[in-house]
């Protein structure tokens, strides 16, 4: 959690469009830690969340004019920070950074097959999961597990609560691809749960 009292974001936000950069320095510690944990969780590398933050916060103070208030402001910066993290994701896997990951049969993900697959019954809601600390503090282990494939799709779904649809449109695959790489990321993570 940020020290930076509360204050009326309308206001700032309007005093930033306007150019006051005190405005927008606070609109910058107020939501630093929610990109840098978004970024966090989906590049599992410190370095890279950390130039995930720094280009997210660029983009915001170009593109601040832009946001008509249509959602939060914390929606479309976390939409800013998810963007930044797939063009490195793209840019690291051109210059063959990331290997997918492997199971613990073996396989790579991309080898299984789903067809007798029925998806986990996780029995609570994932907000819920996520409420408990030590559950919270597992899944979050069991993400570096996830390739570079299957963890935003996860994350996206799971953790930011977007829609199938929102994920498909945003990684640009098909929403029927975002629900098979979605129970491939539960198999793996549940499989690291274990009796959790």
């Amino acid at each position: 959690m940020s020290n930076i009292p509360d204050f009326n974001e309308k206001e700032l936000l309007e005093q930033a469009k306007s150019g006051d950069l005190s405005a927008y320095n606070k609109l910058v510690h107020k939501h630093m830690n929610q990109v840098y944990a978004t970024a966090y969780r989906m590049t599992r590398h410190k370095e890279d969340a950390e130039d995930v933050m720094q280009q997210t916060f660029v983009a915001v103070i170009k593109n601040l004019h832009n946001f008509r208030g249509d959602s939060a402001f914390s929606t479309w910066i976390s939409r800013i920070a998810i963007n930044n993290t797939l063009k490195l994701f793209k840019k690291k896997k051109r210059g063959h950074h990331f290997s997918p990951s492997i199971n613990d049969s073996g396989e790579s993900w991309d080898s299984i097959s789903l067809e007798n697959e029925t998806p986990p019954n996780w029995n609570k809601d994932p907000e819920e999961l996520l409420k408990n600390e030590e559950i919270r503090v597992r899944i979050h282990r069991s993400l570096e597990h996830l390739d570079t494939k299957h963890r935003p799709v996860f994350i996206l779904r799971e953790i930011e609560g977007l829609s199938t649809k929102e994920v498909a449109q945003m990684l640009e695959i098909s929403e029927s691809n975002v629900k098979i790489r979605l129970m491939r990321a539960r198999l793996l993570i549940k499989s690291f749960l274990g009796e959790m």
